[in-house]
């Protein structure tokens, strides 16, 4: 609710200082009538919070690349993004995080195991952003009478 309350201030605040457009006045709209029905009946919502949608920060590469010239072989690997030095024999030698990606082998930029999460995360047909948090909000489907 706090999060929902939250929203709607800002939409509120942000109308008394300037003109909303229409589809804000929309949204106000909604949120308004989002949290009668929540008040009403709490129950009947299920609520997630994600940061999925928001700010991709790895701290790690997974890669696949080819091992020889015939494109028929394949390994993979795993880099530190931030390490910027490493020691070889001894010697510290300076590190680029260069990463050479083929576009003809790129499909659609989701990450390999997140495929589910955007599957139960596109069922949450509400979706109030703040911040990097999103608050995903739907009908409970399940719920018992």
């Amino acid at each position: 609710m706090r999060q929902i309350r939250e929203h709607r201030e800002k939409l509120f605040n942000y109308s008394l200082v300037g003109r909303l457009s229409i589809g804000q006045q929309q949204e106000l709209q909604r949120t308004d009538e989002l949290l009668r029905q929540i008040r009403d009946d709490p129950d009947s919502f299920q609520f997630c919070f994600s940061n999925y949608h928001h700010y991709y920060m790895y701290w790690y590469c997974s890669f696949r690349f080819f091992e020889d010239d015939t494109n028929t072989q394949t390994a993979s690997s795993m880099e530190h993004l931030l390490k910027h030095t490493e020691r070889v024999e001894g010697k510290v030698h300076e590190r680029l995080n260069i990463i050479f990606i083929d576009p003809q082998y790129i499909t659609r930029p989701v990450p390999y195991d997140s495929k589910l999460i955007d599957r139960e995360l596109a069922t949450y047909p509400i979706q109030l952003k703040q911040g990097i948090t999103t608050l995903y909000i739907r009908n409970n489907i399940n719920r018992k009478e």
